[in-house]
């Protein structure tokens, strides 16, 4: 049986999302903006859905 509950997984994926964001910014950083965007499009992705998720 799963002995995790469920708000503990949406902080997960709230601090998953804030991990993507901070590696968008150290690749902003290096001057690689191709990697950046993609990052930054999925840490905010991430940090959306998980969001809705703390919502309901």
């Amino acid at each position: 049986m799963n002995d995790i509950p469920a708000p503990s997984l949406e902080w997960a994926g709230i601090l998953l999302a804030c991990v993507f964001t901070y590696g968008a910014w150290q690749e902003f950083k290096a001057k690689n903006p191709r990697d950046a965007r993609l990052l930054a499009a999925t840490g905010a992705i991430s940090l959306a859905g998980a969001g809705v998720a703390l919502y309901f």
